[in-house]
């Protein structure tokens, strides 16, 4: 877990401007002054962008945050409109059915939910998601779907086998969502 100090003083939010994913953090502490300073942002941008590649340089961006809690920077992203913190999306993954036939046969159709940081239906969502199962087929290539007004759905496919424990999980490749599961059993 990527934790963040309360002590006093800016920190840095270091994000990627094209997706709103965290990339880092910053805090500079002046030994003179006894505590954090603020820093320049335009000097730290090109602090960063000389020590990274061109492509990431061009995706840089920084937000500073006052911050009187510890901050778990994992679980949240900034929000490109508004250019603040805000918890990452959640990937809900259901299924109308949890015990599928182990015949090679029977299949699920799972439905992907991109939930806001409330709960609700994160409507304004669509991109690649990406599904991988510990058994099983599923029913596009590589696991890849396409969430459309935050809804992906696909097929899980059971092997001709019995499983206990069969774990489908779904994550986006843009960070902005937080990973979803969902345990099933093939009988």
């Amino acid at each position: 877990m990527n934790m963040m100090s309360s002590e006093a003083g800016p920190t840095y939010i270091i994000y990627d401007s094209r997706t709103g994913a965290i990339l880092g953090s910053y805090r500079q502490y002046s030994v003179e002054a006894g505590k954090h300073v603020a820093v320049p942002v335009a000097d730290l941008l090109d602090s960063l962008r000389q020590t990274s590649d061109a492509e990431t340089a061009a995706g840089l961006a920084v937000v500073e945050i006052q911050a009187d809690q510890p901050v778990d920077l994992s679980s949240q992203r900034v929000d490109l409109n508004k250019g603040k913190l805000v918890p990452k999306l959640q990937l809900r993954l259901r299924a109308d059915r949890t015990q599928l036939n182990g015949d090679g046969k029977d299949s699920v159709e799972l439905v992907i939910s991109v939930l806001d940081g409330k709960g609700a239906a994160a409507k304004n969502f669509s991109g690649d998601l990406q599904v991988q199962t510990s058994r099983g087929r599923l029913s596009t290539p590589g696991g890849r779907v396409q969430s459309e007004g935050g809804v992906a759905k696909l097929k899980l496919i059971a092997p001709a086998e019995t499983v206990a424990k069969v774990r489908v999980t779904v994550s986006d490749s843009t960070n902005q969502c937080q990973t979803g599961s969902l345990d099933l059993e093939f009988l």
